[in-house]
């Protein structure tokens, strides 16, 4: 039936979120998107099947209606909204949510946008819908990541590196139409992703130093380290807080360079039909070349 091919989304002038408005679009699904701010709009690709209901996550009595008859509410905003999301969900009769979360949830170092995190993802566990949730790690790919578009942008200017610590640390990063193949793949199987929570990730996780010489190697540079102190940029950190309204760097994001972010994605393949990551070096050259 038509009026099933319908798929409520939120975030989608996001960076994932457009990206995966125009995947349910070319696949043949009705996008009926949540736009919070117009001027945003242009973010949203041009195409007959994507459909815009102005409204706010935090006010869900004013959209929820137009979910109703919706196959699912796919939630690519901040899983912190979640509480709303069901909301809406119960209003409109959506019983299905396929929600974006964070592995941010799992750090050593919990600040408030990890236990916003936790929060909206018990909310959907708590909720008697049939959720999934899915939780990649950091998402790259396109000009407007927040993660590797700031360095490659100082690489072009600077060709040198200010280096906390070893540059040990473990990533695994995951590029961005893999993420929305992953969510396309999680709508295609209800039965096998019911009720879970999974993790997304590149196929292999890499040291950050490792990370950022493929970056560099892909734009034909070669990085130049500068050391510097882990004390010295805590309190350099510490002080660009108390000046700026958006610090460039802050406390929260040094200390997570001290730990590891490498996880296990196997359940994420069994669960997802086989889905497969490209690896590192692939995605960031599609990067690069504008093709993601």
């Amino acid at each position: 039936m038509e009026s099933r091919r319908l798929i409520f989304l939120t975030g989608a002038t996001g960076h994932t979120g457009s990206r995966l408005a125009r995947r349910l679009a070319e696949e043949g699904w009705r996008a009926r998107c949540l736009l919070h701010t117009p001027g945003r709009r242009a973010y949203l690709p041009d195409h007959p099947r994507i459909e815009v209901v102005e409204g706010s996550l935090t006010e869900p009595a004013g959209w929820a209606a137009s979910a109703a008859g919706a196959a699912a509410l796919i939630h690519a905003a901040h899983v912190g909204f979640a509480p709303r999301v069901v909301e809406a969900c119960r209003a409109a009769g959506v019983e299905r949510v396929i929600a974006l979360s964070s592995t941010r949830r799992f750090t050593r170092f919990p600040e408030e946008t990890a236990r916003r995190v936790i929060a909206g993802e018990e909310a959907l566990e708590h909720s008697g819908l049939a959720w999934t949730v899915l939780r990649p790690t950091m998402i790259y790919g396109g000009d407007r990541d927040n993660n590797l578009e700031r360095l490659v942008r100082w690489l072009r200017r600077r060709r040198w590196l200010p280096r906390v610590g070893d540059g040990r640390n473990l990533v695994q990063p995951i590029f961005v139409a893999d993420l929305v193949e992953a969510v396309l793949r999680a709508l295609a199987r209800p039965v096998e992703t019911r009720g879970r929570a999974l993790t997304l990730a590149g196929p292999e996780p890499l040291t950050q130093r490792q990370l950022i010489e493929e970056v560099a190697a892909a734009m034909g540079i070669r990085v130049r380290w500068v050391p510097v102190p882990y004390g010295l940029a805590m309190a350099a950190a510490g002080a660009l807080e108390l000046c700026l309204r958006r610090p460039p760097v802050t406390r929260a994001q040094l200390r997570r360079t001290l730990e590891d972010k490498a996880f296990d994605i196997g359940e994420a393949r069994a669960a997802l039909g086989g889905w497969q990551p490209r690896p590192f070096g692939e995605g960031i050259r599609l990067k690069l070349a504008g093709k993601a």
